[in-house]
């Protein structure tokens, strides 16, 4: 692995983690104290 490969990597996973959790909060904001009881 070259180390853009693997800076290219971690960017799409930060990018992909970021985009699902703001999706989560924004779509189940009213339900996060159930998901965490």
């Amino acid at each position: 692995f070259s180390s853009f490969f693997v800076k290219v990597i971690c960017s799409l996973l930060i990018l992909t983690f970021s985009r699902i959790s703001y999706t989560l909060t924004i779509s189940q904001n009213n339900n996060m104290d159930d998901l965490f009881a």
